[in-house]
C-alpha cells in the first residue's frame, strides 16, 4: 500500500502480533528499521544449555549434570505450520545422569530441544530492543498514543468490531468507509473558525455627552 502511493517506508513499528519469522526476514532483506517485540514463546536462552553456533548444537551446562550434546537432528513442521530444528541428546549421555528425572522427565531417558527456523532474526531483535530500553520505551509509548486510539475508535464508534459482509472485496469496502468517516471527523476538528469582528462609530446626538466633557476640562484645569 505505501509503495502503491509513493510513500517511503524506513522505520516500522508494531506490537507483538506482528512478530513472525516471515515479518523480521522481510524487514533485514528490504533493510526497514523494525522495532517489533517478539511473540510470548520466544526464549533468548535455555537454561542450564548453552548453543553452540560453528557445531550447531546444545551444550548442557548444569552443575552435577552429565555435559551432554544436544546434536541438530533436522527440520520438523509441527501441526500448526511452523516449521523448527530438533536438537537431541543421545540415551547414553542422558539415561545415568543425575539429573535427569528433572531435565528430561522420569520417561525420557534423552533431551530434546528446539528452535525456530527463523531464531537468528527473533535473537536480533531482541538484542536490538534491550541494547537502548529507553528509546524502545520512547517508541512503544508513540505507538501507543497514535495508533492504538485509533483502533479504539474504529471498534467503539465505526462499526469495527464485526464485519457483516462476505468476501474481501466487501469487507474492504466496510473497512474504508470505516475509516473514511474518522478522517472526515478529525478533518472537521482541523477547520478553524475565523472571529468576525463587527467596530462601529457611535454616534451619539449633540448634548448627550456633557459628562465626559466635564471631566476633561476638569483634568485640564487641574494639570494647569
Amino acid at each position: 500500500n505505501c509503495k502503491e502511493n509513493e510513500l517511503p517506508m524506513d522505520e516500522v513499528l508494531a506490537d507483538a502480533g506482528y512478530s513472525s519469522g516471515n515479518s523480521l526476514q522481510y524487514c533485514k532483506e528490504k533493510g526497514i528499521n523494525a522495532y517489533i517485540p517478539n511473540f510470548g514463546q520466544y526464549k533468548p536462552e535455555r537454561e542450564g544449555f548453552v548453543y553452540n553456533r560453528e557445531a550447531n548444537r546444545y551444550e548442557c551446562e548444569k552443575e552435577g549434570g552429565n555435559k551432554a550434546f544436544l546434536l541438530f537432528k533436522g527440520e520438523k513442521t509441527d501441526s500448526k505450520g511452523y516449521t523448527k530444528k530438533i536438537y537431541r541428546s543421545s540415551e547414553t549421555d542422558c539415561k545415568d545422569c543425575p539429573l535427569r528425572a528433572e531435565c528430561c522427565g522420569r520417561v525420557t531417558k534423552f533431551k530434546k530441544l528446539d528452535d525456530s527456523i527463523h531464531k537468528a532474526f527473533y535473537d536480533e531483535m531482541h538484542e536490538k530492543l534491550n541494547h537502548n530500553p529507553n528509546y524502545t520505551r520512547f517508541l512503544a509509548k508513540r505507538r501507543s498514543s497514535r495508533v492504538e486510539p485509533v483502533l479504539g475508535t474504529l471498534l467503539n464508534y465505526h462499526n469495527m468490531k464485526r464485519v457483516n459482509t462476505r468476501g474481501i472485496e466487501n469487507a474492504n469496502k466496510h473497512v474504508l468507509m470505516a475509516a473514511l468517516t474518522y478522517n472526515l471527523k478529525k478533518y472537521l476538528k482541523f477547520i478553524s473558525k475565523k472571529v468576525q469582528r463587527n467596530a462601529q462609530i457611535l454616534d451619539l446626538p449633540k448634548g448627550k455627552c456633557w459628562f465626559f466633557e466635564y471631566r476633561i476640562d476638569l483634568a485640564y484645569l487641574s494639570s494647569n
